[in-house]
C-alpha cells in the first residue's frame, strides 16, 4: 500500500513538526537523521494542542512507525527534535 507523503518543516524551536486533518485511524513512518525524541499532539479547531503520544531519545532509531489513532476532522501535529528525511502516512481501513 502507497503511503502519502508528509512533509516536515522547521520551526523556530529548531523542531521538525508536520501537521495535517485527520482522517481516522492513521499509520506514519519516518525516517530521520538521527534518533531523538518525537512527539504527538492533536485538537479540534479553536482548542489548544494536547500531547497524545510519543517516543523518547531513548527509542535507540532515528526510523520510527507509529500508529495514530484520533477521530476524523481532529488536527494532528508530529514534532520531532531530529531532521526528518521522509514520512508517510497511510490511512487504516
Amino acid at each position: 500500500m502507497a503511503g502519502t507523503d508528509l512533509s516536515f518543516s522547521k520551526n523556530e524551536e529548531n523542531k521538525y513538526v508536520a501537521s495535517f486533518a485527520s482522517e481516522g485511524p492513521v499509520t506514519i513512518q519516518v525516517k530521520r537523521q538521527e534518533a531523538g525524541a518525537l512527539n504527538i499532539y492533536a485538537n479540534i479547531d479553536g482548542m489548544d494542542a494536547i500531547y497524545v503520544g510519543g517516543y523518547g531519545p531513548y527509542n535507540g532509531s532515528a526510523n520510527l512507525i507509529f500508529n495514530v489513532d484520533v477521530p476524523a476532522g481532529v488536527n494532528v501535529s508530529v514534532e520531532s527534535f531530529t531532521e526528518v528525511l521522509e514520512a508517510k502516512v497511510v490511512k487504516e481501513g
